[in-house]
């Protein structure tokens, strides 16, 4: 996945603006460097105000780096108190079952 997403990020143009937006992406502790280093280019960029927030896995503890394995609990604590901007994009390997839930929404609710 990190290999598809460093060679699509490598394809992709970047304009030199874009409309005025505040977002905030989340990721685990594993992808943030990478994801820093590919969101480095739209740093030029007139327009868009980019947060990245890195969430530590509580639910199966610190050692669990991966976004695919982070709760919604894990990524609402990595979120508490931070100015969120219009728009959140969370990791899609963190939802779960036809991606419309958590994982530990999905495993309570099985």
């Amino acid at each position: 996945m990190v290999s598809a997403f460093l060679r699509d990020a490598a394809r992709t143009r970047i304009p030199k603006k874009l409309a005025p937006i505040n977002l905030t992406l989340v990721t685990g502790v594993s992808f943030s460097n990478i994801l820093k280093r590919a969101l480095e280019p739209l740093r030029t960029v007139d327009g868009p105000r980019i947060r990245l927030v890195i969430a530590q896995n509580a639910f199966f503890g610190p050692s669990v780096t991966v976004a695919g394995l982070l709760t919604g609990q894990d990524i609402l604590q990595a979120l508490k108190g931070k100015r969120l901007g219009e728009l959140v994009l969370i990791p899609a390997s963190s939802l779960k079952k036809m991606r419309t839930c958590f994982l530990t929404t999905c495993v309570l609710n099985s």
